[in-house]
């Protein structure tokens, strides 16, 4: 989970049926966590999958151009390695 523990928390109100609360509350206890932090750690996850996910996005003509050459021009091995061994930013912060 990516968290920022220097910002200032703030709140978030919902309205759920009684039987969501009932199974989060659940899940919760099960976790030995709050029901706000089994909410907000989760919610969490499911956001940065959201964004993970996203798979369409729209580029002009000039970077559709540069998008394609940087995949047909070879790959620098010693670059690539180094970009994986370099840790995901929600991974760092852990």
């Amino acid at each position: 989970m990516f968290s920022v523990p220097q910002e200032k928390r703030s709140s978030m109100s919902m309205k759920i049926l009684p039987s969501q609360k009932s199974i989060i509350l659940q899940a919760a206890r099960l976790k030995g966590k709050s029901m706000t932090e089994f909410m907000v750690e989760n919610s969490v996850v499911a956001a940065e999958n959201a964004i993970l996910d996203q798979t369409l996005f729209a580029l002009d003509s000039d970077s559709f151009e540069a998008f394609e050459k940087a995949l047909d021009d070879p790959i620098d091995a010693s670059a690539a390695k180094a970009l994986l061994k370099v840790k995901a930013p929600w991974d760092a912060q852990q």
